[in-house]
């Protein structure tokens, strides 16, 4: 996702995953993480942030986090092609060729079949701007049935995180919106400096990665996660 959000062309297929997982072993979506899932509609950047929940080639079109989709079967055609395509012509710009040879492969740049955009009004009605322990008091109050599925899972994953990692990223994509792409890195990086020292990635790694017991000890509890416990993670990042 760092790498791929930085392109002029982001190119997802139907069976792709996209996932910014960083909550679950103690850290924060980085990597430019507050510039792009600030910039997802509604909430639904928050909704991926804080819960790292895995998402398909149409939802990252549906949510902003990427520009095409071509059918996997045209994949080695798009690779073996470049190439010709570039050698072949030098009048036009390197954006009309790319797309231009997009569409005669048939990507399209519209989603279908979104598990975000069917969810979006419950994402909307859980997760706009609230503490997280609001967020998981309305998330458990839902009655309607249809989504009770998707509530369950939801709750689940968020019970999992480090409560830690989940407010300060609420924080970081609040920041993150008023910010341009270089001052989201360079918030990144200063929070980084503190969450080395005060922040549950150690342990997360610990736990998920290394160890594999799946058991990390996070160091508060949610309602131990106090305002100042996050102003101080967020000392030396402009507020503005």
């Amino acid at each position: 996702m760092g790498i791929s959000q930085g392109a002029s062309f982001r190119i997802v297929t139907p069976k792709s995953k996209i996932s910014m997982p960083e909550v679950g072993i103690g850290y924060f979506p980085d990597v430019g993480g507050s510039y792009f899932l600030s910039r997802c509609p509604s909430v639904v950047g928050l909704y991926l942030g804080i819960t790292g929940v895995i998402a398909s080639g149409e939802d990252a079109v549906y949510a902003n986090l990427a520009d095409w989709v071509l059918e996997d079967e045209k994949i080695a055609e798009f690779i073996l092609g470049l190439e010709k395509l570039f050698q072949a012509s030098s009048k036009d710009s390197s954006f009309e060729l790319l797309t231009n040879y997009l569409k005669q492969l048939g990507a399209r740049e519209n989603s279908f079949n979104s598990n975000l955009e069917k969810t979006e009004v419950m994402i909307q009605k859980h997760f706009a701007p609230q503490s997280i322990q609001e967020i998981l008091d309305s998330l458990a109050s839902e009655k309607d049935t249809a989504f009770i599925e998707w509530v369950g899972k939801t709750v689940s994953k968020m019970q999992k995180q480090s409560p830690l990692s989940m407010v300060s990223t609420q924080r970081l994509l609040q920041l993150g919106r008023n910010k341009s792409l270089a001052e989201c890195f360079v918030m990144e990086y200063a929070l980084l400096e503190q969450w080395m020292v005060h922040g549950d990635f150690m342990e997360g790694v610990r736990a998920l990665l290394i160890d594999k017991d799946n058991l990390p000890k996070w160091r508060y509890r949610l309602e131990q996660v106090t305002t100042e416990t996050i102003d101080q993670l967020f000392i030396n990042v402009p507020q503005s």
